[in-house]
This record gives structure tokens, C-alpha cells and sequence, in this order.
């Protein structure tokens, strides 16, 4: 009642989902990293997520950046679970031949290695402003530090790009660290750029990151 994620929709969220939508939801800030374990349902989530906002009317523009493989999966679930049936893929259900038409499209997902390449990426880059962009898989979006110098994957500098076309940014991983502390303070700078100084020391004062990621462990969350 408090959000919205929940009503009139045919689905029936597991008490660990409910809790992260509404920890996101009323925290006043939409730039998260969601980490759930395998499994957890990052999807439902999500849905739930752009359900409740769309419903307040507040994500009027929504862009959805997903692997190839799982592009028509998330149009699927979306539409089925969640009655968004007006998510288009972009590439599939319509192209773009001049930057104008992208204000007739508002509900977008796409492939991730599709969108960075230079002629796609250059025209996303005037497609105007978007309330939420959503990356699935987020751990692909590869940034290394080399002393004083970076190298970014193009899937990170697509990230990067689109991150100064939108207010909130939500990144989805059931693996954000992988051992390698450099590649997830990159992802924390894609969601908080202006704490670059605080999250170069993150490994004397990790509680910084407690308003950016949001984890459920698989043990925590079930029971025989």
C-alpha cells in the first residue's frame, strides 16, 4: 500500500523480495546495486520496482540494458507478470534512422553489445533523458585501475555515457566484487560519481556503501 509494487498484479513475491523493494523504494533514492544471490529473483524485483514507480508516475521514461540472450526474456516476464507490455527491444521491434524518433519510444530494452557499438551508442546518446536506467548482469561492465590510469570495456563506457542522461541507475549482479576490488568501485562510481573520493578508500570505511547495495544471501532467506 505503501509504494505500489504490489498492487493488482498476479504475482506472489517471498518476504525477502517484498523487503528489498520497500527498503529501495523509501529510501528517496534510486541509484542502487542490487546483489541477491542466484536465484533470488533479481527480475521480480526489478519488476516490482518499475511497477511501483510507473504507478506513482514517476518513471515516465525507462531504459532496460540487458545481455542479447536474455533481451526477449525480460519483455516476456515484464509483460506477463507484470502487465508492462509496452517495453519495446530496441533493434527488434523498431529501429532508429534520426534522433527525433526517439521520443516515440519510451519503454526500451536492449542488448547491451548492441548499444555500445559506435553508430548505436552515438544515436542512444540523443535519445534525451531517461528517469531509470537499468543495467542487468552489471558485473560485464568492466572498468580496470592501472596506477593512475583507467581501462574501460566498452560496456563500461556505455555505462558511463548514459550515466549523464539519467538521475537513477540501478545495476543488477548476483556477483559485484568477484574478488576484485578495483572493477566493483567502479560500478559504485556509476551509481554515486560525486563519492569518487570516499569510495577510492572504501577498504578502511566500507559502510559507505550501506545507501548503494542491497544483498540477500540464499541461506538467510530460506528455510527447509
Amino acid at each position: 500500500e505503501n509504494t505500489g509494487a504490489l498492487s493488482a498484479l498476479d504475482i506472489d513475491p517471498l518476504p525477502h523480495q517484498v523487503n528489498l523493494v520497500h527498503h529501495i523504494l523509501s529510501s528517496g533514492n534510486l541509484n542502487w546495486l542490487i546483489a541477491d544471490d542466484v536465484g533470488l529473483g533479481k527480475t521480480i524485483e526489478t519488476g516490482m520496482i518499475i511497477h511501483a514507480l510507473r504507478q506513482r508516475g514517476i518513471a515516465k521514461r525507462i531504459l532496460l540494458i540487458t545481455p542479447a540472450g536474455l533481451v526477449k526474456q525480460w519483455q516476456e516476464e515484464l509483460h506477463e507478470k507484470f502487465k508492462l507490455g509496452d517495453f519495446e527491444v530496441f533493434g527488434l521491434d523498431f529501429m532508429i534512422d534520426e534522433p527525433r524518433k526517439w521520443k516515440l519510444h519510451d519503454f526500451v530494452i536492449g542488448s547491451i553489445d548492441t548499444l555500445k557499438t559506435e553508430k548505436n551508442l552515438e544515436s542512444l546518446m540523443e535519445s534525451g533523458s531517461w528517469d531509470l536506467v537499468i543495467f542487468d548482469e552489471s558485473h560485464k561492465l568492466s572498468r580496470k585501475q592501472d596506477g593512475m590510469q583507467y581501462r574501460l570495456s566498452d560496456r563500461y563506457a556505455l555505462a558511463q555515457k548514459l550515466r549523464k542522461l539519467t538521475s537513477s541507475i540501478l545495476l543488477l549482479t548476483a556477483t559485484p566484487h568477484q574478488g576484485e576490488q578495483d572493477k566493483f568501485v567502479a560500478l559504485l562510481e556509476l551509481l554515486r560519481p560525486e563519492r569518487h573520493e570516499q569510495l577510492q578508500k572504501l577498504a578502511i570505511n566500507p559502510d559507505i556503501i550501506s545507501d548503494m547495495v542491497f544483498r540477500n544471501h540464499k541461506d538467510d532467506v530460506t528455510d527447509i
